[in-house]
């Protein structure tokens, strides 16, 4: 049996999360573990998200971004005026 790539996608990360974590299948003839690699919303900017071809991301990057929502909120009210 062929697996798919593996990943983790962490929607918020901090200094502490790895960049990788240990993925282990227990079968009745033993056990297999290898390593996947973690992905983190919070590293890819929206270039990188349409460059890579990560469209998937795009939901979770708006969350990322609710942070500078009221600067943004505010720079369109002052615009309007």
């Amino acid at each position: 049996m062929t697996f798919p790539h593996t990943a983790v996608l962490y929607l918020r990360s901090y200094q502490k999360t790895p960049d990788r974590m240990k993925y282990v299948i227990i079968t009745p003839g033993g056990t297999v573990q290898y390593d996947v690699p973690v992905m983190k919303v919070q590293a890819y900017s929206l270039n990188d998200i349409f460059e890579k071809d990560l469209l998937l991301l795009i939901p979770f990057y708006i969350f990322h971004m609710r942070k500078v929502f009221p600067s943004i909120i505010v720079m369109g009210k002052n615009w309007h005026n």
